[in-house]
């Protein structure tokens, strides 16, 4: 099963998450994790399975630089949000959304 680099009903999902930083429902935008090695670089968007929820607060604030703890909170909600990614595409034949 090849997956669609784009993928609408996933990152209308995860706008509808909390911010993953300070969990705010306002204004949550897909962020795309290019701060990862190798899925990402100048001109490439990741796969939209890797993205986590983010405000747009946060959203800006995670492109001009992780503070303290900030890079392992988005790196746990990516893990997180990529396993119940999977989980939908590949149980019940991909129909999990």
């Amino acid at each position: 099963m090849t997956l669609p680099r784009v993928d609408k009903p996933w990152l209308d999902h995860v706008r509808g998450l909390r911010c993953c930083l300070c969990a705010s429902k306002t204004d949550v935008v897909p962020h795309h994790c290019r701060h990862i090695r190798g899925f990402g670089g100048i001109g490439l968007k990741p796969h939209d399975c890797l993205v986590v929820p983010a405000c747009s607060i946060c959203h800006e604030r995670i492109h001009h630089g992780f503070r303290g703890n900030e890079e392992a909170v988005v790196n746990d909600a990516l893990i997180y949000l990529l396993m119940e990614y999977m989980e939908r595409k590949f149980t019940e034949g991909g129909e999990g959304f």
